[in-house]
């Protein structure tokens, strides 16, 4: 059952970036998923991004892939003058994440800008399950056994409207931003989201960001390289 709450849960999951005002880049990170209601598994793996400019109005493309794993583990234990059962669950869970995005930036002054962004995300929850099942009647001595292994797969499609302000100062940039989050499959349910990026530019076309983003059910934290082009 926690194991089926856990695959529900996961379809609220989105990805949103947190585009700089620099719009040709490659980026390369650390992301992780930590969802509010289950404190059972925290999902960490790797993040991967591009944007180009695709005019010189501040118009751009992007695209942002994520793929987490963690491993979700149960077990349960009944004993009483009739009856022992012990129960076992594991599932090894890999979310993958697609987000390809368009926007513009409006440049406020050399150091600070506002950025409109739209994008379509698949989020897409795969599981290899297996459990464990062992009763034993205490009177009679019988024991029943029984094991199962299977996989699941669940995916989401949902489109993203975001809103976000930044300022550089020295070597820093910081950004934040807001917006809603809905799905395209019939869910009424609309979102907010809250993101927030510290940038720190280290080395001619290099720059390191930490960026923090959070909806209803879950929040992500990831650290970023990026490559300026």
């Amino acid at each position: 059952m926690k194991i089926k709450l856990f695959l529900a849960a996961s379809l609220f999951a989105a990805s949103y970036s947190s585009f700089a005002a620099n719009t040709d880049y490659l980026e390369v990170g650390y992301s992780s998923l930590k969802f509010k209601d289950i404190s059972a598994t925290s999902p960490k793996g790797f993040h991967l991004a591009a944007s180009k400019q695709i005019s010189d109005s501040g118009f751009y493309l992007a695209a942002d892939y994520h793929n987490t794993t963690d491993n979700f583990k149960d077990s349960d234990n009944y004993a009483d003058d009739f009856i022992e059962v012990t129960s076992k669950t594991k599932a090894d869970i890999t979310f993958s994440q697609l987000t390809l995005g368009a926007g513009k930036i409006w440049e406020m002054s050399e150091l600070s800008y506002i950025d409109l962004n739209l994008s379509y995300m698949n989020f897409k929850v795969d599981s290899d399950v297996s459990g464990y099942y062992r009763q034993h009647i205490i009177d009679s001595g019988e024991v029943y056994e029984d094991m199962d292994k299977y996989s699941e797969d669940s995916s989401a499609d949902l489109i993203n409207l975001g809103l976000a302000f930044g300022k550089s100062v020295n070597q820093f940039n910081f950004e934040i931003g807001a917006g809603a989050e809905q799905s395209t499959r019939g869910s009424s349910n609309t979102r907010f989201i809250f993101n927030a990026q510290v940038g720190y530019d280290f080395y001619q076309n290099w720059s390191a960001n930490v960026a923090y983003r959070n909806v209803k059910d879950y929040s992500n934290l990831s650290a970023n390289i990026q490559y300026a082009f």
